[in-house]
């Protein structure tokens, strides 16, 4: 895998960090340190897992971390799903979030088939 900076989907991921740290700051006073903060480290840690693998020396490493972004990812989603039931968001933009994850959760999962696909590769030649 590339460096991670390199790849189109951490501009995605970087981008949509600034907007979910946008939109919670819109939360009530109350929430700011409650789901908006799990919010923005759950955004956070999806970012920061494509650096931790360190693909390069240990791609199984590199898989757990890319699992963990996605696994990230869902708790976001579960917290769309809270504040939109809240009313802090309206429909309209719940649905754009939710598709943005659903397709960085697809290629974090293409990235974990190509990192597999690469060990199958390496066990078949010994």
């Amino acid at each position: 895998m590339k460096d991670p900076r390199d790849l189109d989907i951490t501009k995605r991921i970087r981008k949509l960090s600034l907007e979910i740290n946008q939109l919670t700051l819109t939360f009530p006073k109350h929430e700011l340190y409650e789901i908006g903060s799990q919010m923005r480290r759950a955004m956070d840690s999806i970012y920061l897992n494509l650096f931790e693998g360190n693909p390069s020396i240990y791609p199984k490493t590199n898989i757990k971390h890319l699992d963990s972004g996605i696994g990230s990812a869902n708790e976001i989603r579960g917290d769309l799903d809270l504040v939109l039931d809240r009313k802090y968001i309206f429909v309209e933009k719940y649905e754009e979030l939710d598709k943005e994850f659903k397709e960085i959760q697809y290629v974090l999962r293409a990235l974990i088939n190509k990192e597999r696909s690469k060990l199958d590769k390496s066990a078949m030649v010994i």
